[in-house]
This record gives C-alpha cells, structure tokens and sequence, in this order.
C-alpha cells in the first residue's frame, strides 16, 4: 500500500468515527443505533469510555480530540504516543475478553478490516455494547461524494468539535469540490433529519435557507 493509500484511508477513518460519534454524543438517554454492517447496537447513555480494538481507531479518536475516554487499546495501537499509556486489550485479532470486561466500557469500536466476527459476538453476548465499522463501505461512500462534484455539503457535528475543526481539516483536502473551494460546508442538526417527527419541517426549512439564503420564510405558529 502507497504512502497515498495509508493517508486516504486514514482520512476514511476519521469520517467513520466521526459520523459514529454523531448519533452517540448527545445520547442523553438510552438508544439502539445501527453500526456500519447493520447490526443493532443498544448505547445507555454518551460514551464515558471507549475500548479500541484497531490501530486506526485509536487514531481516529485521538485526531477527534476524545482520547481522555479511551479506557483501553490493542497492543499494537501505538500511534499517537498517549496511546502507548493506555491499558492494553491484547491484539486485535485475539483481544482478551476479559482484560475488556475489566476496563469496564460503555462502547466498544470495532472494525469488519481485522477484528474476529467470534469477538463482536463474544463481547455482545456479555452485554457490551460494539459498534463496528467497515472502511470499504465509506470509502465507496466517500468516492461518490467525490464524484458528485457538491456545490454544498451538510455535515452532522461530532463529539467535543463544536467548532468543527475535524470536519474543516478533513474537506480542505479536496480543493476540487465546489463546496470546499466555496467554503460552502455547512453543519445540520441530524435530530432533525434523523427522527420521524414534525421537526422534519424545521430540517426542510434549515435546508432551504442553506441552498438559497436571498429567501425569506416565514415563521410558522404553534
């Protein structure tokens, strides 16, 4: 793999952890949210600490300025050098379920490039909560965005990046996209967007002011 190859999937990384941490952050109460490879993950509450079972992981979620919740990493997680003083799980092939269990998390986050299907199962069946990406998924994602040469771009607003310093460092990678060259990247509330509810009005409406803010909406009584 070229030098090229590591920095764009490291790139992928950051967008699936970010988008995980979108749903996960603000959980203020109990909810089943669904991983990359569609498994039903059931979250208590905001993650307070995160096992990591990848070395990409772990990077991730130091580049999105939440290692103070990392409870525990692989053996071979060595990057960025905090990682080193974190309490090690063992491999990500063969972790040690009970060095996990010990470590006492909230979420766990796996990954389909490495860690054992046997594991996730071996973790759910205890009553732990695993959250597993898949990289190959998000890099098609991320190849169509590409592709499609956005005028705009909507992104849901991470964990502890209120300033959206992860997603601005991300995008200015792509000075080809319109949307980036236009500084036309904008944050949406995905309770908006994300729940079966009358508030979905409110998510057309932010929208509509985005793509064209010259109109005037008027505003609507209760």
């Amino acid at each position: 793999m070229t030098r090229n190859q590591k920095s764009y999937r490291r790139k992928i990384f950051i967008v699936l952890v970010s988008a995980a941490f979108t749903f996960l952050s603000d959980a203020a109460f109990a909810r089943m949210v669904t991983d990359e490879t569609g498994r039903h993950v059931h979250i208590a509450g905001a993650p307070q600490r995160i096992v990591s079972l990848a070395p990409g992981i772990t990077e991730t979620l130091y580049a999105l300025g939440l290692d103070s919740m990392i409870a525990g990493v692989t053996s071979y997680c060595n990057w960025p050098a905090g990682a080193l003083r974190k309490p090690r799980i063992g491999g990500f092939t063969n972790p040690s379920i009970e060095k996990i269990v010990s470590l006492k998390p909230d979420l766990i986050i796996a990954t389909v490039d490495g860690n054992r299907k046997e594991t996730v199962t071996q973790l759910e069946r205890i009553g732990l909560p695993v959250y597993v990406i898949n990289p190959s998924s998000t890099y098609r994602i991320l190849e169509g965005i590409m592709k499609g040469v956005p005028d705009i771009i909507l992104f849901a607003p991470i964990a502890h990046d209120r300033e959206f310093a992860a997603v601005k460092k991300f995008w200015r990678e792509f000075q080809q996209i319109p949307a980036v060259q236009n500084n036309r990247i904008y944050p949406i509330d995905t309770d908006l967007i994300s729940r079966a509810s009358p508030r979905l009005f409110d998510a057309i409406e932010t929208m509509a002011l985005l793509f064209h803010p010259d109109i005037t909406i008027r505003q609507r009584g209760l």
